[in-house]
């Protein structure tokens, strides 16, 4: 039996690296190619920020190269 814990999705940043991004929980989920193996993914977690009503979406450029 197999089960669900995150959904990644795929994006393409400002400088053309893709990398992966999604919610596990209350997490921020980021994945990057590793940079001498593009087979390898390097997974990143933070809190989820929480914005408030009137806060404009963040344009952060999270390109990579980790």
């Amino acid at each position: 039996m197999s089960v669900l814990i995150v959904r990644l999705t795929e994006q393409t940043s400002k400088a053309g690296n893709v990398y992966l991004t999604g919610l596990l929980g209350g997490l921020r989920v980021h994945a990057f190619r590793a940079k001498n193996d593009p087979a390898v993914w390097n997974v990143f977690i933070r809190p989820e920020r929480k914005k408030a009503a009137t806060e404009a979406p963040a344009t952060e450029d999270i390109g990579g190269g980790q």
